[in-house]
């Protein structure tokens, strides 16, 4: 591309960083945490399906991490997640987990 077009584009305000994929749906979560209180997408959202989906890829990717196998999920992702106290577990594993820490805190 010619320099003439760069600049006939930029006086436009044509933006050359187009978000990831990632991070708008990163940015629907935020949305939905705001909306909700919480960042517990449910896996049918009829609302946004697309998130529900995201979200899901989201626990595998961390799973695959846990494992030690290759993941797209980086570091800086999860400490993103973390902050908005993102649930790593669905479901029983989840209810199973609270269920340990409540008995450990007894202890």
């Amino acid at each position: 591309m010619t320099n003439g077009r760069i600049e006939k584009l930029e006086a436009l305000g044509f933006e050359w960083v187009v978000a990831s994929s990632w991070d708008l749906r990163y940015d629907e979560l935020v949305d939905f945490v705001n909306e909700n209180g919480h960042a517990n997408v449910p896996s049918d959202y009829p609302a946004n399906a697309e998130l529900a989906e995201w979200t899901r890829t989201q626990r595998r990717q961390y799973k695959l991490l846990k494992q030690n196998r290759p993941t797209q999920l980086t570091m800086e992702r999860i400490k993103l997640l973390d902050g908005l106290n993102f649930p790593w577990l669905r479901g029983r594993r989840q209810r199973w987990l609270e269920h340990w820490n409540r008995i450990y805190d007894e202890l």
